[in-house]
């Protein structure tokens, strides 16, 4: 989609007997609550639970974990 931005988002969660795990997703979403809402979900699928949001923000450049945003 030709509306996407880079965004990255921020939660607290728990994984199975581990609480309290900090985590940070990067995604292409349309705008912060399509980000906010797509992130959520994958960590729900990937067995997250009690996931509360801390931060959804356009993300910046950080080659060295891979992110480069390139525009076309």
């Amino acid at each position: 989609m030709e509306n996407e931005l880079t965004f990255t988002v921020s939660f607290l969660a728990d994984h199975r007997e581990v609480s309290g795990i900090h985590l940070s997703v990067t995604l292409k979403a349309e705008g912060l609550g399509d980000a906010l809402y797509k992130a959520k979900l994958a960590l729900i699928q990937d067995g997250y639970c009690n996931i509360e949001e801390l931060s959804v923000s356009v993300a910046e450049d950080d080659v060295p974990l891979g992110i480069k945003n390139i525009n076309m």
